[in-house]
């Protein structure tokens, strides 16, 4: 596993199918803020890194908090992975994670629009 990729596919109760298209329509809507949005200056990509105090401001609390239960389940999911790959590899339980404990993750939104003719580009997504 991973050794001719750098991604792995998971598959969890804990995203559900709903939660999934409730935080993909969330980060579209962040998306279309000016705030904290960058834009990639040779591509028409649109992108935001959040952190978790990012997910707890005011403006657009209805995507925020759809974004917040979706990182909680995604911390729920990390820690499991974490504590099957201590059991995988013979490790005391805990030892990835109190070394995964700290607040310091991010949840990137990312767009790339249409861009017809661009050669070897992904998609719209």
């Amino acid at each position: 596993a991973l050794q001719g990729s750098g991604f792995l596919l998971l598959r969890s109760c804990a995203l559900s199918v709903e939660l999934q298209q409730r935080a993909l329509a969330a980060g579209k809507e962040l998306l279309q803020e000016t705030h904290g949005i960058e834009k990639h200056p040779s591509d028409p990509k649109r992108y935001a890194m959040l952190k978790l105090e990012d997910l707890k401001l005011e403006s657009k609390a209805t995507a925020r908090h759809n974004l917040l239960e979706y990182w909680t389940a995604l911390e729920t999911v990390k820690c499991k992975v974490l504590a099957a790959l201590e059991t995988g590899l013979g490790l005391a339980p805990g030892f990835f994670s109190t070394r995964h404990s700290e607040a310091n993750n991010t949840l990137r939104l990312l767009h790339y629009p249409p861009a017809p003719g661009s050669g070897n580009r992904c998609k719209e997504h």
